[in-house]
């Protein structure tokens, strides 16, 4: 087993009034049947945050999507999952303007037996208002979606079949605020085409980044493509991080003077090896300026402008620390120096799919860890603080056993999604299942 290089200590509330309240907490039932993952996070309008992903092997083997709300402290308060007979998972997770929540992913239950996009709109306390899927008769993939200016919503993903594409090329699905499609659109070329992420620009179109082979024909590059309101296309701009290697932005984000923030992963930039890639774009799309940090296998999955800079979350392999990945936090000042990037995690592959910045200058870390229920996959949220440390620790020191310590029960509560094409569902009997706080040796 390799070397932690920092330590996770959980304070679950703060002894001091006004300091940030650090905490890490696994999610999910640990009965060693039981796998969870989390893809999303936003906090809520009480301080407390929601998560959202998968689960898969509790009653049956198929996968359902699945949402958890924690307190300020990190304490579980309710967690739900929703799906049929065959797999769902959510991808995203979205705050929505009435205090509610978009679930958004994909679904084989509910739709074409390929997977199709899945829409959820939920209130705030994880109840069903409505469900869509959007697809056609191969598989259609969802990654991303936002809120759009007029109470609406766009989807964003990958489609194997959706006219005029040819091959899997970048789909794009508006909706309105009750599911109904105002509009699909299809971008892409003759080879392979992705969106990952999508955002609203400033003049009411859309903007969207992912990878694509059409771009570069001898590897896949990044690419970041604009739309008008509409869906119609306006331009398109490639990265190339180097010839014969692959390139790609999982992340967009707006920045506050109208340009665009994207990260990923580069495999050759400036002639050295690859690593996790962040880049600066103005509003046209034109190059500001870019970092790669780490190497290897590196990569961004989320990115989110602060009031000082930009916070990065991702996986990494680097740091001196051998092949195993762990969740990464890196931060960023607004001219593009590295204030500090930092790793977090146990002795088995982890990776971050989600950051958000907290109302305390704080951040929240979450996605997927084996590495403290014995090798089961389960969520994993990490509360840090303003510099991205745990307590006062500013490194790692001692591993976690691999059983989470000091298990609080609660029910695990079974709600299930109907309707559409498969009413039919999974019994919805509830489970004692356990929220388990992790625990740590002190930083030395």
């Amino acid at each position: 087993m390799r070397a932690i290089v920092a330590a996770l200590a959980l304070l679950m509330h703060a002894a001091v009034a006004g300091a940030d309240p650090q905490w890490v907490r696994t999610l999910g039932v640990d009965d060693g049947f039981c796998e969870f993952g989390v893809r999303s996070v936003e906090q809520t309008s009480d301080g407390g945050y929601v998560l959202a992903g998968w689960v898969e092997d509790c009653s049956t083997v198929d996968r359902d999507a699945w949402i958890a709300k924690l307190d300020t402290n990190g304490a579980l308060l309710w967690q739900k999952s929703y799906g049929g007979n065959a797999d769902d998972e959510a991808t995203v997770l979205r705050r929505t303007t009435d205090g509610g929540f978009l679930l958004a992913g994909v679904t084989k239950s509910f739709a074409d037996p390929d997977g199709d996009f899945w829409c959820v709109r939920l209130d705030s306390n994880g109840k069903v208002k409505w469900q869509k899927s959007y697809g056609g008769k191969n598989e259609e993939w969802l990654y991303s979606a936002e809120q759009t200016s007029d109470g609406g919503f766009i989807l964003v993903g990958r489609a194997e079949d959706v006219t005029p594409a040819t091959g899997q090329d970048a789909w794009c699905v508006r909706i309105n605020s009750t599911g109904g499609l105002v509009w699909e659109r299809s971008y892409g070329g003759i080879y392979p085409d992705a969106a990952f992420s999508v955002v609203q620009a400033a003049d009411g179109g859309f903007a969207f980044v992912g990878w694509s082979d059409t771009a570069e024909t001898t590897g896949m590059d990044a690419w970041l493509a604009k739309t008008n309101s509409s869906g119609t296309l306006e331009w398109v701009k490639s990265y190339d991080g180097g010839t014969d290697h692959d390139d790609g932005f999982y992340a967009l984000r707006p920045a506050d003077d109208g340009g665009y923030l994207a990260a990923g992963f580069t495999r050759r930039l400036f002639s050295t090896d690859g690593g996790a890639w962040f880049v600066r774009l103005d509003s046209a799309g034109a190059l500001l300026w870019q970092r790669r940090i780490g190497k290897t296998l590196d990569r961004l999955s989320a990115v989110r402008e602060t009031s000082d800079g930009f916070i990065l979350a991702g996986t990494t392999s680097s740091y001196g620390s051998g092949y195993d990945e762990d969740f990464t936090g890196i931060k960023i000042d607004k001219l593009g120096n590295i204030l500090w990037a930092r790793r977090y995690g146990g002795t088995w592959d982890e990776g971050a799919s989600a950051v958000q910045p907290t109302r305390d200058a704080g951040f929240i870390l979450a996605g997927t860890s084996p590495s403290f229920t014995g090798g089961d996959d389960q969520g994993l949220a990490i509360r840090l603080s303003a510099s991205g440390t745990i307590s006062t620790c500013t490194k790692f020191a001692k591993s976690f056993s691999r059983r989470p310590a000091t298990p609080a029960t609660t029910i695990w509560d079974t709600t299930f999604v109907t309707g559409l094409v498969k009413p039919t569902v999974k019994g919805t009997k509830a489970k004692t299942a356990t929220a388990t706080a992790v625990t740590a040796t002190p930083c030395k």
